[in-house]
């Protein structure tokens, strides 16, 4: 849902297989609000479709990534982004009932996007 708070672990590569970054190699999530425009739109869209916990693959066009700009050094110019998993997700959302964040546990699905 829109606003919500996603944990991610994911390792992005390059179309070569050049892998560009990894929240494993942190060993840390990336975390952001869904659909607030803090990832790329990939991201937004993407996850917004997934349930609690699934699992997936994200091979992202250009102009679902950065596009034109690229993101120097790392990725270049009209770059084609793949994301594979293990994205383990967590969504932290709002209880109207209640007024308070409560995390939610996993389920695990698999599944691909490819964004034309």
């Amino acid at each position: 849902m829109i606003g919500d708070k996603v944990y991610v672990h994911y390792s992005g590569k390059l179309a070569n297989g050049k892998k560009f970054d990894s929240s494993h190699d942190r060993n840390e999530p990336f975390v952001f609000n869904l659909g607030k425009g803090q990832v790329i739109k990939a991201w937004d869209i993407g996850v917004a479709t997934m349930k609690k916990g699934e699992m997936c693959h994200l091979l992202c066009k250009p102009e679902y990534a950065y596009g034109s700009a690229g993101s120097v050094p790392k990725i270049p110019s009209n770059a084609t982004l793949f994301f594979e998993p293990p994205h383990r997700m967590w969504f932290q959302t709002l209880s109207l009932h209640e007024g308070s964040f409560q995390g939610l546990k996993c389920a695990v699905f698999f599944f691909s996007l490819l964004f034309q």
